[in-house]
């Protein structure tokens, strides 16, 4: 009977050491894969958009919001609003210096025809054409870029009442 016992103790710690070895090998893999992708795309974006992008022409003009990483925390922010407004642009040039400094190097190469900064929320507006946009999903500074279009409300019942 002891000997039964040893044996299955043995064998408890054989399969311990192959399920140790197996979590160590799943999440080696995990870490890789997530790896792989963050490097591929620094930044979000929807798949209906980059699939926009990926089928777009050379030539073509694509509209994106683009939202940079950085965020300003609003506990240190001033009280009055004329302050408060200064103090959230003043973050967002300086959150967006070096991309924009990259646009501005990008000119020459790519059409770019629009940018508009925002301070409200950490970002900007661009329309650009396909090397360009597939070129700002690569910074790492960019949390996600959306496509600007237009968005219209529903048509307003006939029987609403107010």
């Amino acid at each position: 009977m002891g000997e039964g016992i040893g044996v299955r103790v043995l064998n408890s710690y054989k399969l311990f050491v192959i399920l140790r070895e197996t979590m160590k090998k799943l999440v080696s893999a995990i870490f890789i894969i997530l790896f792989i992708s963050s490097v591929s795309f620094g930044a979000g974006i929807d798949d209906a958009f980059l699939n926009k992008i990926n089928a777009a022409s050379s030539k073509d003009e694509i509209s994106a919001i683009v939202y940079m990483k950085d965020k300003l925390s609003r506990a240190g922010l001033p009280v009055k609003l004329k302050d408060k407004i200064a103090a959230m642009d003043e973050f967002s040039k300086s959150s967006q210096a070096r991309v924009m400094d990259s646009i501005e190097k990008a000119r020459a190469k790519h059409a770019i025809k629009q940018i508009k900064r925002f301070w409200i929320f950490n970002g900007f507006s661009v329309t650009s054409d396909k090397e360009f946009m597939l070129t700002l999903l690569k910074r790492a500074d960019i949390e996600k870029i959306e496509e600007n279009s237009l968005l219209s409300l529903p048509p307003e019942p006939k029987d609403a009442a107010i």
